[in-house]
């Protein structure tokens, strides 16, 4: 199987990159967004939600046969995507993707990092992943290492150490294998970076459809937020549907019935109520200060 790896950062466009590139006929996406498997494959340890609560984890997430049949019906010869923003923060998945991929392109998606901390926190608040209300104490507290076991998307520093997280891919994939992608550069012109790397991919020529936006910083209306808080805790009333639908139909994958409503886009467009003050976006350029620019990475890579 072709694969490839869109390994985050979140919130630095690797979602779009990932929609647009799935219009290539050539090109297969998960059926769950963000299988996050090689994070947990081979790795015992459990992650916590923002609010503390433990990470329960679907099987798709944990067992290879499961992650697998997500991929289940695509063409032979065709290039399969996984576009989980949290790899990049794991070096274990690192070592997986080089274990069970060898040959696997790894295409890496890098924004300005407090730009790419503020647009997450808002994004996790409209979708009602994030109930910390204190950015301030937020930072404060993962620079004191307390947050450590609470999963990637809410560690707002610590996503945006590039350097420190690219390190293992970085040692295990060679440069025609990495593709790294700069947010700006895909934002002014999506057109010529889907072509540059669909040319990294060996892709045919092909005319992408750049109009549609994906994961718009948005608050979604309180029903969808809801919705999306028991996707995200697999909750009672969650399990319970998984039971009926396996009960009903026990030739069926539940991950294939689920996929269609964890990949609906229902963000709209009337939020940014979340203010950042101007003292945490300075707590964020101290601790990046010391941090190569994005500029700097690619061209030293």
């Amino acid at each position: 199987m072709k694969k490839l790896f869109i390994i985050g950062a979140m919130r630095s466009g690797s979602s779009s990159i990932a929609s647009y590139l799935k219009q290539h006929p050539s090109v297969y996406d998960s059926r769950v967004k963000e299988p996050n498997f090689m994070i947990y494959h081979n790795h015992e340890q459990k992650y916590l939600r923002s609010d503390g609560s433990v990470m329960e984890l679907p099987n798709y997430a944990t067992e290879l046969e499961h992650y697998k049949d997500l991929y289940s019906n695509m063409d032979e010869g065709a290039l399969a995507i996984d576009a989980s923003s949290s790899y990049i923060s794991y070096p274990q998945a690192a070592e997986n993707i080089k274990t069970l991929y060898p040959d696997a392109y790894i295409l890496v998606t890098l924004r300005e990092p407090i730009e790419r901390a503020v647009s997450a926190y808002k994004f996790n608040r409209a979708r009602g992943t994030e109930l910390r209300t204190d950015f301030m104490k937020i930072l404060e507290d993962e620079i004191a290492e307390k947050d450590s076991k609470i999963f990637a998307p809410w560690r707002y520093i610590h996503c945006g150490r590039y350097e420190q997280n690219l390190k293992p891919y970085f040692e295990r994939f060679s440069k025609d294998r990495m593709y790294i992608q700069s947010f700006d550069d895909f934002k002014e012109d999506p057109l010529k970076a889907l072509t540059r790397i669909s040319e990294f991919l060996g892709l045919e020529d092909f005319q992408y459809d750049s109009s549609h936006k994906v994961n718009s910083s948005a608050a979604p209306n309180s029903i969808s937020q809801l919705v999306n808080r028991a996707l995200i805790r697999n909750s009672p009333p969650i399990k319970l549907g998984k039971k009926i639908i396996k009960d009903m139909f026990p030739n069926i994958s539940t991950v294939k019935v689920l996929a269609k409503i964890e990949n609906a886009d229902y963000l709209s467009d009337n939020s940014k109520a979340v203010v950042i003050l101007d003292g945490e976006k300075e707590m964020l350029a101290k601790v990046f200060s010391s941090q190569k620019s994005i500029k700097a990475i690619i061209r030293e890579r």
